[in-house]
Order: C-alpha cells, then sequence, then structure tokens
C-alpha cells in the first residue's frame, strides 16, 4: 500500500461544511436584520434558523473529528467577512442612471460589514465575560454550587455579547424601543437554553455507617462529572453519524476484513472463535435497572448507597429541570429475582427504603430487568486481524458506572492506533493492534481494581468493617486533593 492509498476520504464532508457556511451566512444576512413579534415575544428572525450551525457542528465533530470541525467554523468566518468586504464594494460603486435599485440593496446589504464585525467582537467580549465570571464564582463559592456558577457566568457572558453585538449592528437603524426588546428577547433564549443544558454537577454517596463523600465537578475543572444520555438516543446518533460516513457498510452477514473488532459483549460468540481466553469472577449478584419519577426534582445530583453488602445508584434523567431517575441497584442473585417480582409499589418503597427521603416519593415507570454481575476480562486482547473492544474485552461492577466509558475510550484508542499506523503495515497487523492493547491494559486494570476492592470491602458483614470503611470515607472526603485527582480520572482529565 502507498502512502497515497492511506489517505482518508471523506464523502459528505464538503457538503457538510458547505451547508454549515450556507446557513452561517444566511442567519447574518438575511435573518439577523428582522425583529419578529409572536404572541408578544419579540426576538432576531436569526433565532430561529441559526441553531442548525449548531446541528451541523455536532454532526461534524462526532463524524469528522475536533480539528476538521474547527475548520469548518473558520471557513463560515471566513466567508462572513469576504461577504462584508463584496458588499461594501459592491454598494461603493456608483449605480448606473438606469438603475434605480441601490437604496433597497443598502437597505438589505448596507450594515453586512456591522453585523459581521460586530458578531466577531459580540462573541470574543461574551466568552472573555464568562470565563471570568465563572473563575470569580469559583473563588467566591469556594468550589461549590457549580449550577450557579455555569448558569452565573452564561447570565453575564451572555449579556456582554448582547449589550456589544446588537448596539454595534443596529444602533441608527432600528429605533432604541426595538433594539431594547429583541435584545431581552434574544437574552433571554440564549440564558434558557443553558438552563435546560445543564449536566449532573453533584454527586453524594452514602455508607452503612454514618460516612459520605460529596462530589464536585469543580473538582475536575470541568463543566459536569457525567453526562446522562439514555441508550436509545445514543445509538441513534451512532447510527445517524454512520450515514455521513463512507467507510461505513451496513451488512447482514459475516464479511471478510483485514480487521474484525469484536465488541458483542460479555457473552461473545466470536471471541470464542478467535480463542481468546476469558476469565470470569462471578460477584453473586445481580443488578436490577429500572426508572422512576419523582414528586421532586432531582436537581441535576447523581446519588449513591451502600448498604448491607447492597450498592443502589440513582442517576439524574429526562433533562435539568427533570424528576425521571434511573436506578442501578447491585444485590444478591436470590434477592434480585424477589425484588424484580414485587408489585410496582413495593419495589418503589424498598428503594425509598434505602434512599429515605433524598429522593421523594418514586413511581415505576416500566418493568425492571436484572443482569448477573461478574469481573472479567480476556487474556489476549489482540491477534492477527482481530482485536477485542467493551464487555467482550473486559468488565467491571457497575457501582462507578464506567463500563460503557471503558468501552468508549476502547473505541477512542483503536481508532487512534489505526489512525497513526506506518503506511505498510495492515489493518490486521498484530505488532500494530498490541500498541492498543498495551494502552488500554493498563487503565482497565486500575479501573477493576478500585471497583472490585469497593464491592469486596462493602460486601463484609460485621461492626468493625463497617466502622473502618466508613472512617475510610469521612477521611477520604476531608482529603480534597485526593479527591479532586480522583474526580478528574473519572471524568478522563488528565493530572
Amino acid at each position: 500500500m502507498s502512502p497515497a492509498a492511506a489517505v482518508r476520504t471523506y464523502r459528505y464532508y464538503d457538503l457538510l461544511m458547505a451547508a454549515f457556511v450556507c446557513v452561517l451566512l444566511c442567519a447574518n444576512l438575511v435573518g439577523v436584520s428582522k425583529a419578529v413579534t409572536i404572541g408578544g415575544f419579540t426576538f432576531g428572525a436569526g433565532n430561529v434558523f441559526f441553531p442548525l450551525t449548531y446541528l451541523f457542528g455536532d454532526v461534524l465533530t462526532e463524524v469528522y473529528g475536533y480539528a476538521r470541525s474547527r475548520k469548518v467554523v473558520w471557513a463560515g468566518f471566513g466567508a462572513l467577512a469576504y461577504a462584508s468586504i463584496m458588499s461594501a464594494v459592491v454598494l461603493s460603486l456608483p449605480p448606473s442612471p438606469e438603475w434605480q435599485g441601490q437604496e433597497h440593496l443598502e437597505a438589505v446589504f448596507g450594515s453586512t460589514w456591522r453585523t459581521a464585525l460586530a458578531s466577531l467582537i459580540g462573541y470574543a467580549c461574551g466568552e472573555f465575560a464568562n470565563s471570568v465570571t465563572l473563575a470569580k464564582l469559583k473563588v467566591k463559592t469556594e468550589g461549590r454550587y457549580l449550577w450557579v456558577r455555569t448558569i452565573g457566568s452564561t447570565v453575564v457572558g451572555e449579556a456582554a455579547d448582547t449589550l456589544i453585538f446588537y448596539p454595534l449592528a443596529f444602533i441608527g437603524i432600528w429605533s432604541t424601543q426595538l433594539l431594547l426588546t429583541v435584545m431581552a428577547g434574544n437574552y433571554l433564549i440564549k440564558v434558557l437554553w443553558e438552563v435546560l443544558a445543564t449536566p449532573v454537577s453533584t454527586m453524594r454517596v452514602w455508607g452503612d455507617d454514618g460516612g459520605t463523600v460529596d462530589f464536585d465537578s469543580a473538582g475536575a475543572g470541568q463543566e459536569a462529572l457525567a453526562w446522562i444520555v439514555d441508550v436509545p438516543a445514543i445509538e441513534k446518533n451512532l447510527l445517524d453519524a454512520c450515514r455521513f460516513q463512507s467507510q461505513i457498510e451496513t451488512v447482514s452477514e459475516p464479511a471478510s476484513a483485514a480487521l474484525s473488532v469484536i465488541c458483542e459483549g460479555q457473552k461473545s460468540s466470536s471471541r470464542t472463535e478467535v480463542d481468546a481466553q476469558w476469565s470470569r469472577k462471578s460477584y453473586g449478584q445481580k443488578a436490577i435497572a429500572a426508572r422512576f419519577v419523582s414528586s421532586v426534582p432531582h436537581a441535576r445530583a447523581a446519588r449513591q448507597w451502600f448498604a448491607g453488602g447492597d450498592i443502589l445508584g440513582l442517576l439524574p434523567m429526562g433533562g435539568a429541570g427533570g424528576n425521571s431517575m434511573a436506578l442501578v441497584w447491585s444485590v444478591a442473585d436470590d434477592r434480585a429475582d424477589t425484588l424484580r417480582n414485587l408489585p410496582p409499589a413495593e419495589f418503589c418503597a424498598a428503594v425509598m427504603a434505602v434512599c429515605g427521603e433524598q429522593v421523594g416519593q418514586l413511581e415505576l415507570t416500566g418493568e425492571p430487568a436484572t443482569w448477573s454481575l461478574a469481573l472479567s476480562k480476556a487474556e489476549h486482547w489482540v491477534g492477527p486481524g482481530w482485536a477485542l473492544a467493551g464487555d467482550a474485552a473486559h468488565t467491571v461492577h457497575p457501582l462507578a458506572g464506567q463500563g460503557l466509558n471503558l468501552g468508549l475510550a476502547d473505541a477512542a484508542c483503536l481508532a487512534s492506533v489505526l489512525a497513526g499506523r506506518e503506511y505498510w503495515r495492515s489493518l490486521g497487523d498484530e505488532k500494530l493492534l498490541r500498541r492498543y492493547e498495551r494502552a488500554r491494559k493498563a487503565e482497565v486494570a486500575a479501573v477493576s481494581a478500585v471497583t472490585d476492592g469497593l464491592q469486596s470491602l462493602f460486601a463484609q458483614t460485621g461492626a468493625p468493617w463497617q466502622s473502618v470503611r466508613n472512617w475510610g470515607m469521612n477521611g477520604f472526603a476531608a482529603n480534597t486533593p485526593l479527591k479532586n485527582w480522583l474526580t478528574r480520572r473519572a471524568a478522563g482529565v488528565s493530572g
């Protein structure tokens, strides 16, 4: 294979770039200068279509990567700058005496340079104000109340953007009353979008004898501890992304390939066919999964309880202000079957008996599901022409919620290794694939050790064990540097 043959092609990349640039230009040239009133609410017409640029940006980032996505954004701003220059030149040229459209042309395109310049200045100042406010609030709140900090910084950042953009773009063109009305409407829309998109910001863990640990995304220096996404939504986005990738072909039967990536889960039959040795340590537990709605909002908080060998976790679902919760409850095998078969009201009562008043009154919204829990791993993850990934390579206890994250990290690492291969190596070269195996085994081993150790510790019965582990929890909670380091690691942040 020659170096030229190894270069990847992107079938839809140029079309998506054209669509992004088109929407950006139209939003700034056609929609931005018109004020709209619907139901007594006045806002800029550009806000109707401008969010499409975020949709294209998401697809570009997911399918083609961050670097190529940024190129498209810069191409859009470049096109906007060119449109501004072109409109200024065209309008400045003397019209023919027989042509009577100069006034109309100036009304439509006369402010293009202003809107483009105002957009760039407003965006830069807004981002600066947002960052400074976030940093100041973090010091003021001593790293607590992430939701207050993120919303507060957005309030200030969007205010700076709005206060700069609209006067620069439309003062002298719109009346003062219209200018202020549109500014208020657009500002409200932007802030509401941020409020609705606020992710999981805190997590509290309860021990079985008074021990507690609180985690905050400030410890990771991130916007959130985690993003909770429903499985159907992930699957839909993956399928949508695949449609934009010309090198992905869906087949109904097994097909020969230079490399087969086996990711069928822990019961993979393909793993058996390549003779990958599989070890399994059963926990004697099953996980119960269920969905609830609560009488109180979840407040973007994840919660977890360790009690009598059981581990119960509730994750917030349904948006920032929602009251839906997802349950993952690890209990002994025989007890799991008993709990699953309880009537809905009794099942909710059993969950609330563990959670206390923290989650309000719960109502079951679907049938609970169960599966067996085990610590498993393959001895070798790769071989000539094949590689294991996700649960086909390793499984861990769900108490830390890292199973899917480990699988996604496998996929990202393998893709990186394949993209950086020497041009003369085939995709199925075993030495090449060993790079992926070495890189991922260390992290998976560390996560496995932590989750297995915690499960084993809280499975021990007796007062001495309770005292020791809850003393350890409280000591860990008081060790801020260690807690923040672990939070960053769990969030995928180095250092």
